[in-house]
Formats: structure tokens, sequence, C-alpha cells
């Protein structure tokens, strides 16, 4: 597949409905986070150690707002440097385990070729944390009961657009165990609808609110399917605010 891949870069393809020979360029490798790492050759646990595939942060600085820790980027070169020393000493050194499979893929390197996978971190993790937030204070406060907030999702009436990805009915022992059921796709359409399913009540959140528009603002980037470079310095803002 290597082989292939690169010829079509090297060489170009002949299409008969094209008067010109097509050259096809490499970019990036799109999948989630397990499946990333293991094509990277970085050890497949989130758990310990250097963890990201971007950067050196260490697992015990995880929880930590990015504006109050220092940490450095991984770069090509600092990567080949710790690659060196795995292959020297058949250890894993900052969560590198050993070649890539794909390293003599023409434009390929684990640093810049693998983007993070937004399904699983934003869809499943930081957009459920804050849902979860969010209904678990409207009991705490005593804004709707658990009941309340079960009938609300239950009964709200989805569109046409929507109505594939209606989410399960989330219940107490969900928010009790700080896990919604459903798929990515529910889970994120759950989180987009919540203000419109609560929209008379969710104002009064007003310590939590604020960080569900901020985090709505970065979702409608991140999740664009086109992306100006003139909305980067604005992301960047939104994800340290």
């Amino acid at each position: 597949m290597i082989n292939d891949l690169n010829e079509l870069q090297q060489k170009g393809l002949t299409v008969s409905t094209f008067t010109e020979r097509l050259y096809f360029a490499f970019d990036l490798i799109a999948g989630d986070n397990l499946a990333a790492h293991d094509l990277a050759g970085f050890q497949k646990n989130f758990n310990n150690s250097h963890f990201c595939k971007m950067c050196y942060v260490s697992y015990e600085y995880k929880s930590i707002p990015v504006t109050n820790i220092s940490f450095l980027l991984r770069t090509q070169i600092s990567h080949e440097i710790h690659l060196k020393q795995v292959l020297q000493s058949n250890i894993s050194v900052c969560d590198i385990n050993g070649t890539s499979d794909l390293s003599n893929l023409i434009a390929f390197h684990p640093v810049k070729s693998l983007p993070f996978d937004v399904m699983h971190d934003y869809s499943e993790r930081v957009c459920m944390i804050t849902v979860n937030s969010i209904l678990k204070a409207f009991s705490a406060r005593r804004i709707l009961t658990y009941a309340q907030i079960e009938s609300r999702l239950e009964d709200f009436k989805y569109g046409q657009n929507d109505e594939s990805n209606k989410p399960p009915v989330t219940k107490q022992k969900h928010l009790t165990n700080n896990h919604i059921a459903g798929s990515a796709s529910q889970k994120l359409l759950l989180f987009q609808l919540l203000p419109v399913i609560f929209s008379d009540v969710i104002d009064r959140l007003t310590d939590i609110l604020p960080i569900y528009i901020c985090l709505r603002e970065i979702v409608s980037i991140v999740f664009a399917t086109k992306i100006r470079k003139s909305w980067l310095a604005y992301l960047k803002i939104l994800t340290i605010t």
C-alpha cells in the first residue's frame, strides 16, 4: 500500500477523461486516538507518561489549564531524536514505542500527519462533561428535579433533520455515574440543543452558562467543514479564556 501511495505522488495516474496526468499529494490520516497512536508508533495508553501525540505534557498535569503550566510541543526533530533512543535501547521514550508503519510514506510524519480525534475528544468527552454538569446543577440548585429533567429530554420534539440522531433519555443514574448514553452524533446533538430544551431555565446557571457558550463557539469552529485561517486567532483566545 505504501508503495502504491508513493507511486501516485511521484508518477501520478492517467485517467481517460482527462488530457493531463493526475498527481496526488498526501496530507493527513484521520482516525480515532487509539488508531492514530498505533499508526504513529506511540504507546496505546492514555493514562500515564506523555500521553499526547502533539506535545510533551505529562499525565499528572492533564487537568490543569494550559495557561497555568509550561510544556514543549513535539517536533519532527525531537521525535527523531527520541525515536533513535528507542531503537538503540528498546525502551519507550516519551511514549514513543518505535518506528511508524507509515514512516516510508512520502510527506508523512507522526507529529504532523495525525490530527486530533474530535469525535472522542469533543462529542464524547468535553461536551458531555459540560452537559452533565449543567443537568446536575439544575437538580442541585433546585431548579428542576431529576424527574423533570428526564421528562423534558424524553418529550422534546426533534426536527426532521435531527430525528435520526435523537439521543436516548438521560436518567438520574447516568448523571450520577457521569456517563450519558448515546452515540457520538447523538451526544453532540444533545449538547447543541441543550439551551433549546431548557430555554426557560438555562439563564439561571450564570456561572456555568458562559463556559457552555465558549465551548459552543469552539465546537462550531472545530466541526466546521471549512475553516478560514483568520479564525485560528479567535479559536486560540477561546481555548484559553
